[in-house]
């Protein structure tokens, strides 16, 4: 009866086996993570490098294990078996890596490739089997064999899950490597569980010793196939550290090409190389934003081809030139963009000097419309700067003659009886002071005028300017009011809301040549939302000035430009082109806003919206219901270099009982005598080597107790700045009435302050009357009121003498023929006055000199006062010490 053969493992030829499966796996998954990142030939080849270390180390695996049977016989291979179980192996697991890394994220490949791995750990493992040589018959339990089928499947396929299906790492391989030995380990354990073994009849060879131990034997397997996987290990690790820097230079290349491509596409500049024959050369990336073209839509075109016909010719001289020339050349040019439109731009060429590029030059196209649309607004600021100018100096003339027409018309009016020509001559002072609106807005426009806003009830402007506005128009021109009853009270410039009213009439009169009706209309406004036609106007209520004229209208271009500066549709001198922009500039000076709505042949209509206020307006006083000023008599210093101004003004003053002194300059007016009696000065901002300022402060500081009124026909020029931190003195606006006129003196006189006592405690010493009279002013400016004056050392030491002068402040150069350092110190040595030289500059001054103080001509009311302090305390000093 045959004899069942039992058999023994040796444990430790048994791990040896497992872990040459485990080591071998890494190995093999490791090269397919090289293998993911290759590509062409080079990845087959790591595939194949990969197969072989698996199939390698699974009939490694195979073979050790067998020899870790113990067994009653001796068992020896057939090569070619052998053979066909290492290569088999291999061919089917090169398979089975392919199909799992031809889809690198697929779940169904790692499937596929897991079943193929799997089948080739099976494969291999019954034709080791097959290839046993021994005197014994060899059947399987078919349970146990298809567990073992079941575990290489299972096993091989959730290895390549964990070593690929993540994002691939060492760690993750390393993972792997442990499932698939375990994999390759139990499927060749449990298939030889599964063997059933018999004694055959032996066939005489000699199966009792080995020449050499059996664990030697599998040492030396397993030692020579780990030096064979570590050095494909070692080979593999540096081909991926070799092709991660390869990986990491290629992406940082990568990068700086693609920020390269960006910073092109996202360019504003057209940038792009030509060749020789002046074709685009690339994608011309750049050409997207200015140009409206697509990357690579430009490639192998002319550039000349994208340039109007009339530019071609000069554009053409000009590229030939670049190419010949080493330096940069600049043209300014127009290009064709996509939509059709020419772009202006200034193009840039630089020669390349590489032949082997196929560049011949680098052009760049920068687009100059926005340039141009900035050097027309600044052109227009420009002319807006000169008119402003032009309108400062001629408004303060014009005001003059508007203040010499009006002082005569009302004098006229005074003197004539009770008429129907007194009407007329009350419509002819209103013209006057709607040309004096016109000329504030127009000065406030170019910001050369202060403007006046005040609580206004837009309804009474309105109607106090109708007649004027009929009168103004033809008879084929009807103006209709259409005025709320409830409107409420807006902020504004009176003058100026009439004149912006005014130039829209006149407006609505131009553009209906045959007549037609102007209305006028008004009304309260809410606005919760951002208001149609405005992108600033905040929410809030509003009152509206509409005026609507049934005329010609204007196209949308016309609207959207109506508002500009200089904007005009009229023929050369029917218009100036700043009406609307006026208007425009007075509502959103007082935070409005102005709405034009016109189309062609339906007529205009512009609406103005003023910011309600909850001020009370004043009530508007005719002419009869005015309270005629009253002032005490006085006598007046009047200075006016306008000989019509001046004469109507004393002419008024003289008829209500002043005692005037009318004087052409203020040279002349500080000659005149008998000053010390003038109550008052009224005086012109604005005059010749002296202003009227200058003026004031002189006077003021001689005679504290003389009042100021300041006159001006403009608030810009000479001492306008000045006058704006003075507070001092009392402003009067030409052309004024002469009710305000009067209201005005008899505010000065009453507000007059009396003079202060004379203490005379200061002396000024200078030889030139201009410099004397404002070194003495600005003592008075600086609170210590009147002081003496000496034209020489006579006067000097006379006024010393006198025994109250306590500082003097001499000029350091000479007085009356005698140097200034010796009259004061002689001031000093005779009568212990305090001496502060003045100099236009370095003066040379003894070591010995008693000095106290010394000021530049360029010194300040503050350095002047401080000098005076500390000179006043140490001559007190002196006092109470004797």
């Amino acid at each position: 009866m045959p004899q069942a053969i039992t058999f023994e493992y040796d444990y430790g030829i048994v791990a040896i086996s497992i872990a040459i499966a485990v080591f071998a796996s890494f190995i093999s998954y490791d090269i397919c993570l090289r293998a993911r990142t290759a590509s062409g030939s080079m990845r087959s080849v790591w595939i194949a490098a990969a197969a072989i270390a698996a199939g390698g180390g699974i009939w490694s695996m195979h073979f050790i294990g067998m020899l870790a049977m113990r067994m009653p016989m001796s068992v020896t291979y057939d090569f070619w078996w052998t053979f066909v179980s290492l290569i088999l192996p291999i061919v089917v697991t090169w398979v089975g890596f392919t199909v799992a890394l031809a889809w690198r994220d697929s779940a169904v490949a790692l499937l596929a490739g897991g079943a193929v791995v799997g089948t080739g750990v099976i494969v291999m493992h019954f034709l080791g089997m097959l290839a046993m040589r021994m005197d014994a018959t060899i059947t399987h339990d078919p349970f146990l064999a298809g567990l073992a089928v079941v575990l290489a499947v299972v096993l091989s396929t959730a290895a390549l899950f964990i070593a690929f299906k993540p994002s691939p790492s060492p760690w993750l391989a390393a993972a792997g490597a442990v499932v698939m030995g375990i994999a390759v380990s139990s499927m060749h354990y449990t298939a030889m569980a599964a063997c059933r073994m018999v004694m055959a009849e032996p066939h005489g060879a000699d199966h009792a010793a080995a020449p050499i131990p059996v664990s030697l034997l599998a040492f030396a397997i397993f030692a020579t196939l780990s030096a064979a996987l570590l050095l494909v290990l070692f080979a593999s690790r540096l081909d991926r550290n070799h092709a991660e820097e390869v990986e990491r230079r290629s992406n940082e290349a990568a990068g700086r090409v693609k920020r390269f491509r960006d910073l092109l596409r996202l360019s504003s500049d057209l940038i792009s190389p030509l060749d020789s024959h002046g074709r685009f050369i690339g994608e011309v990336m750049s050409a997207q934003r200015p140009l409206g073209y697509a990357p690579g839509e430009l490639t192998g075109h002319k550039f000349i081809d994208l340039l109007p016909a009339e530019d071609r010719a000069m554009v053409r001289g000009w590229l030939l030139e670049a190419e010949v020339g080493n330096h940069p050349s600049t043209i300014q040019c127009r290009i064709l963009a996509k939509s059709g439109a020419h772009i202006p731009c200034e193009c840039r060429a630089v020669k390349v000097d590489d032949p082997d590029s196929g560049w011949a030059i680098v052009i760049s196209a920068r687009d100059l419309t926005e340039r141009q649309r900035i050097e027309t607004r600044l052109n227009q600021f420009q002319r807006l700067e000169a008119l402003g100018q032009m309108a400062s100096g001629v408004a303060h003339d014009y005001n003059n003659l508007l203040t010499a027409v009006s002082l005569n018309l009302e004098t006229v009016e005074r003197r004539l009886p009770s008429s129907d020509l007194l009407e007329h001559l009350r419509l002819a002072q209103q013209a006057l002071a709607h040309g004096n609106s016109l000329t504030k807005q127009l000065l406030a426009f170019a910001r050369q005028q202060k403007v006046e806003p005040e609580p206004l009830d837009l309804n009474a402007v309105v109607r106090g300017i109708d007649q004027f506005i009929k009168m103004s128009l033809s008879s084929q021109v009807s103006v209709d009011l259409d005025l709320s009853d409830d409107l409420w009270p807006c902020m504004a410039d009176r003058g100026m809301l009439e004149a912006a009213l005014l130039n829209l009439v006149v407006n609505a009169r131009d553009a209906m040549p045959g007549g037609g009706t102007i209305r006028i209309a008004s009304g309260n406004e809410t606005v919760k939302r951002v208001y149609p036609g405005s992108s600033h106007l905040p929410d809030g209520d509003y009152v509206s000035l509409i005026l609507t004229d049934t005329g010609v209208g204007m196209p949308p271009d016309v609207v959207a430009r109506a508002a500009e500066p200089f904007f005009t549709t009229k023929a050369s001198g029917k218009g100036t082109g700043l009406g609307l922009s006026m208007v425009f500039g007075f509502a959103r000076q007082f935070g409005g806003d102005l709405d034009i709505d016109s189309a062609k042949g339906e007529g205009t209509t512009v609406r103005i919206l003023l910011p309600r206020t909850t001020a009370v307006p004043m009530p508007a006083r005719t002419r009869d219901a005015q309270a005629e000023p009253t002032a005490q008599p006085g006598s007046i210093l009047l200075v006016e270099d306008d000989l019509a101004v001046r004469y109507a003004t004393a002419t008024l003053l003289r008829e209500r009982g002043f005692v005037v002194l009318d004087c052409e300059n203020a040279e002349q007016a500080l000659q005149m005598p008998d000053l010390d009696k003038m109550d008052l000065l009224i005086t012109d901002l604005h005059m010749g080597h002296i202003s009227g300022l200058e003026l004031a402060e002189l006077l003021t500081a001689r005679y504290p107790g003389m009042g100021v009124i300041l006159t001006s026909g403009s608030s810009a020029g000479s001492g306008a700045g000045r006058l704006e931190a003075n507070h001092r003195f009392r402003h009067l606006t030409k052309p004024y009435p002469d009710e305000t006129l009067l209201g005005e003196i008899a505010a000065g006189l009453a507000e007059r302050r009396p003079a202060p006592a004379d203490s005379s405690e200061i002396l000024v010493v200078d030889p030139d009357p201009i410099n004397r009279e404002k070194l003495a002013a600005l003592v008075g400016n600086a609170g210590f009121g009147h002081c003496e004056i000496a034209a020489s050392r006579e006067e000097a030491v006379a006024a010393a003498s006198l025994g109250h002068c306590l500082v003097a402040l001499v000029d350091a150069g000479p007085v009356d023929s005698q140097d200034g350092v010796e009259t004061g110190r002689r001031l000093h040595r005779d009568f212990g006055v305090r001496v502060i030289l003045v100099s236009s500059g370095v003066a040379v001054v003894p070591t010995d000199y008693p000095i106290d103080g010394f000021l530049v001509r360029s010194f300040t009311l503050e350095q002047l006062a401080e000098k005076l302090r500390s000179a006043l305390t140490a001559a007190d000093g002196i006092r109470g010490a004797v």
